[in-house]
């Protein structure tokens, strides 16, 4: 089941980070907001196809419209996409106020110690929200693996 997660995961990450890396080599400098990028696109690709799998193993219909602007299928797939789109903000969400926290308090912690800045606190809070938001994936693997266990191809997809 991993496998069939990480495939597609590891070429859309190769292919980002290579045109990361072209705009870096644009740029002619290290920009810590496209390293910031970079470290994410991993975890949260994982989360995208990770949701993906889950949604069409749990409700598995054939995209095809009987006729334009069936709207049975335009349905299915607005309200697909507003649950994707709520898991990510959960998730987004979840990381956000780890990684919020760990800023805070690290930079209360930090103050008496001289030459400590927001370097620390801002590799902290992304490090935690980084944590998060793999986390957050890697409880996708078994709610997928159970799904696709379950899936009956003769039963859930209609001719």
């Amino acid at each position: 089941m991993i496998g069939q997660l990480l495939t597609p995961v590891l070429v859309l990450t190769l292919m980002q980070w290579t045109v990361l890396g072209l705009v870096q080599g644009i740029v002619g400098r290290v920009a810590p907001l496209l390293l910031v990028f970079a470290a994410f696109t991993l975890p949260f690709n994982f989360l995208l196809f990770g949701l993906e799998n889950l949604m069409f193993l749990l409700f598995p219909m054939r995209l095809m419209a009987a006729a334009p602007g069936d709207f049975q299928a335009m349905g299915r797939n607005v309200l697909f996409l507003l649950g994707k789109a709520f898991s990510l903000t959960l998730v987004a969400g979840a990381a956000a106020l780890a990684g919020g926290l760990v800023y805070l308090l690290v930079g209360l912690a930090a103050r008496p110690l001289p030459g400590t800045g927001e370097t620390l606190q801002w590799a902290c809070a992304l490090a935690v929200a980084w944590m998060a938001v793999d986390v957050c994936a890697a409880a996708l693997v078994p709610l997928v693996a159970k799904a696709f266990v379950a899936f009956d191809v003769a039963r859930d997809t209609p001719p």
